[in-house]
């Protein structure tokens, strides 16, 4: 569980899948996984929320807010920040950058928390769901898994993982760079 928990706080949907996959082989239970990924997930997101909100000048948050995604996103939010508030969990490439333009926008910090949690619980059970039928497929593929099997499906659960949100944001990088050369 606590993996899990720092998996998410730390990376995101992998740790989620994996929880998923640990629980449909019996090692912890569904809710568990859930319960872990939410906080990981929520605290990642509160706690990057408040940072940006007190620390504004730092330099980490600065390089954020210099970032092209960044004019484009408060743009709009202070029109509207519950609507980004909701669904920036969601979004490919707005997992740091969402609550660090919140953070920036007329949100209060008590409203961006009941939202960062409603969206990581709705996230968590989401993906957790997901590790579950990948966990079924490699049951049904490999058997039970246990030991050295359950270790290798998990590596390969998350080389998949990650080469596809490596593929993702490689992709949307080139998207980005040849709009901005058009421009």
């Amino acid at each position: 569980m606590i993996a899990v928990y720092l998996g998410c706080f730390m990376e995101g949907e992998t740790a989620a899948i994996i929880g998923g996959v640990l629980a449909q082989q019996g090692i912890m239970a569904m809710w568990q996984a859930a319960l872990a990924a939410t906080l990981g997930a929520f605290t990642a997101d509160f706690g990057i929320f408040l940072f940006a909100r007190r620390s504004g000048t730092n330099v980490w948050v600065t390089r954020q807010l210099a970032r092209p995604a960044f004019a484009r996103t408060l743009a709009g939010v202070n029109r509207n920040p519950h609507k980004l508030a909701s669904i920036y969990r969601f979004i490919p490439g707005m997992r740091i950058i969402g609550p660090v333009v919140l953070a920036q926008s007329r949100i209060t910090t008590l409203r961006f928390g009941v939202h960062a949690m409603i969206t990581a619980l709705i996230w968590a059970v989401a993906y957790v769901f997901f590790g579950v039928a990948i966990g079924e497929f490699l049951a049904r593929v490999f058997g039970h898994l246990s030991g050295a099997n359950l270790l290798f499906a998990a590596i390969v659960v998350a080389a998949l993982a990650a080469t596809a949100t490596f593929v993702i944001r490689r992709r949307r990088r080139a998207a980005g760079s040849a709009h901005v050369k058009h421009d």
